[in-house]
């Protein structure tokens, strides 16, 4: 392995993957999304997302950070 090279990021993008992450900033992202997306294999595509962000909301981004 002494020939292969590894690329790294720098220490900014570092900081910035690794900072705390907001609610507002998951919403803008769910928001973003094409309705009939589905982030995961549960079957709940971003349309039930987004239509029952009231009731899930607060679950979703807890379960994100």
């Amino acid at each position: 392995m002494d020939d292969v090279c590894f690329t790294t990021i720098s220490e900014a993008d570092n900081a910035l993957l690794c900072r705390n992450i907001s609610e507002d900033e998951v919403l803008e992202v769910v928001s973003q999304y094409g309705r009939s997306k589905c982030p995961s294999p549960d079957g709940l595509n971003f349309f039930f997302v987004k239509n029952n962000w009231e009731v899930i909301g607060k679950d979703v981004v807890k379960a994100i950070l």
